[in-house]
C-alpha cells in the first residue's frame, strides 16, 4: 500500500528539519522562528504576502526553499539540491488562478503543521 499524502507530507517535513539541523547556528534559528510564524502569516496576510515578507528578511530561504519544494512537487523525496528556487512558488501564485491559491495556501498550511512538530521535537529554536 502506498503512503498517503499526509505520510508523504510528514516525511518531507521531517528530512527538511534533519537538514535545517545542519545549518549554521543564526540560520538554523531563524528557520526555525520563521517556520513557526509563517501559518499566522498565511492566515491572517495570504501566503504570496507571507512568502514575500520571509524572503525580504533574506534569512530564510532555506524555509521557503522546503515549502516550495512541498507545494509545487509535493513528493516525499526531499533532496536539498533539487529544491526549486525559493522565488518560483511566488511565481506560480502570481501567475495562477484562485483554486491553485487555495490549493496551494491549504497544502503550506498542512505542511508546516509538521514541519514545526519535527522543529520543536528537534528542539529547533521556535520562539
Amino acid at each position: 500500500m502506498p503512503p498517503t499524502t499526509e505520510q508523504n507530507r510528514a516525511s518531507h517535513a521531517y528530512e527538511s528539519i534533519k537538514h535545517a539541523l545542519l545549518l549554521k547556528h543564526e540560520d538554523r534559528n531563524h528557520y526555525g522562528i520563521h517556520a513557526k510564524k509563517m501559518p499566522v502569516r498565511i492566515i491572517s496576510a495570504g501566503l504570496g504576502q507571507a512568502l514575500a515578507f520571509v524572503l525580504d528578511k533574506k534569512n530564510a530561504n532555506e524555509l521557503v526553499k522546503d515549502l516550495s519544494d512541498w507545494v509545487l512537487n509535493k513528493t516525499a523525496k526531499y533532496n536539498p539540491t533539487s529544491r526549486p528556487d525559493q522565488k518560483l512558488l511566488i511565481e506560480n501564485i502570481i501567475n495562477g488562478d484562485a483554486e491553485k491559491l487555495r490549493y496551494y495556501t491549504h497544502e503550506a498550511l498542512a505542511y508546516l503543521q509538521w514541519l514545526n512538530r519535527f522543529a520543536s521535537a528537534q528542539s529547533l529554536k521556535v520562539e
